[in-house]
């Protein structure tokens, strides 16, 4: 598989590093994608990652706002100009040892720009609004 997307495999590119970089790229997430991308001849949304999304998708639970109040809370607030996303994030450390990082976070893009964010960000805004997001 390599050898049709790395046709000068051998000759410019030596397998030894190609084989370095596939394992790099496996232990260190902020690799994989520019692994994908220069060495498998893959198109990747991120440049980076941080993290493995299986990874970020084991650590979702359901959060009860109700159950947040009163505890202690640090806010963040990322306001946009006029095409990006404007985000406000709530998080609740964790109160013991068996407690978590409970996490609220709610994002907004100026109504009048809908169309065009769902083409430039190619994601589906508009769906979302729908479903009442």
């Amino acid at each position: 598989m390599w050898k049709k997307v790395n046709p000068s495999l051998g000759i410019t590119v030596s397998i030894d590093k190609i084989k370095a970089a596939c394992e790099s790229a496996k232990q260190n997430p902020a690799e994989e994608n520019s692994f994908r991308q220069l060495r498998l001849n893959q198109w990747v949304k991120q440049a980076v990652r941080w993290m493995p999304m299986e990874k970020w998708d084991k650590c979702a639970f359901k959060v009860d706002p109700e159950k947040l109040k009163g505890r202690v809370c640090y806010g963040g607030l990322d306001l946009s100009s006029t095409t990006d996303i404007t985000a406000f994030v709530l998080v609740f450390p964790p109160v013991d040892e068996d407690d978590k990082f409970h996490i609220l976070p709610y994002f907004w893009i100026p109504e009048e720009n809908l169309d065009l964010s769902v083409r430039r960000d190619h994601v589906n805004y508009d769906q979302w609004q729908k479903q009442g997001f």
